[in-house]
């Protein structure tokens, strides 16, 4: 606002600002790593006058994966040898940074969606696709839109990650059937 210190921050009435998420690579020792946190801490509070979450600001090893926004990153290991056009052989994949979606990402989706349902089995997790009740008085095109509309998020979302093929096909499968039994509730048909 016009006349307003530049020092101070903008009251938010009633409002509490959205949480900022940062993610920084950096190629060195663990020292120059907290060095750099230190340096975006005081950067954070002095000049944007935000804090900065002790719990969540993590230094990590590269080979080990960071989760940041539903992604799991991390270098990628391998000991494949490809060869070069002189007949070197060589570490291709080694060190590649690498996007990946987990499992309970596409789980807590699927959850948050009602279109799984979880049972023990023997000690062992089931997943099973279920309908979701709360739609079954909708007209059959808007359950399929609806259905649509949460697949195309998902994939636009998570299209980066490269296992977005395979955790895609996760989540396709429970969505696909659990639209086929929001479906066969409403026409009050079963599976099998």
């Amino acid at each position: 606002s016009p006349g307003a210190p530049a020092d101070r921050p903008t009251p938010l009435r009633g409002q509490s600002p959205r949480p900022t998420r940062l993610l920084n690579g950096v190629i060195g020792s663990k020292r120059e790593c907290e060095k750099i946190k230190a340096d975006i801490t005081t950067f954070m509070s002095e000049k944007l006058k935000l804090e900065m979450s002790e719990e969540k600001t993590l230094i990590t090893s590269a080979q080990e994966p960071a989760k940041f926004l539903g992604y799991e990153i991390n270098a990628r290991r391998s000991l494949d040898h490809t060869r070069t056009r002189s007949g070197l052989q060589h570490r291709s994949w080694t060190g590649a940074i690498v996007l990946n979606l987990s499992y309970e990402t596409v789980l807590k989706r699927l959850q948050s969606y009602n279109a799984v349902l979880i049972t023990q089995v023997d000690r062992k997790q089931t997943l099973k696709p279920s309908s979701r009740k709360y739609m079954v008085n909708r007209q059959d095109a808007d359950i399929m839109a609806q259905y649509n509309l949460e697949l195309r998020g998902f994939y636009n979302y998570y299209s980066i990650a490269d296992n977005i093929s395979y955790r895609g096909w996760n989540f396709n499968y429970f969505m696909k059937y659990s639209m086929l039994k929001t479906l066969g509730r409403k026409h009050k048909r079963t599976d099998g």
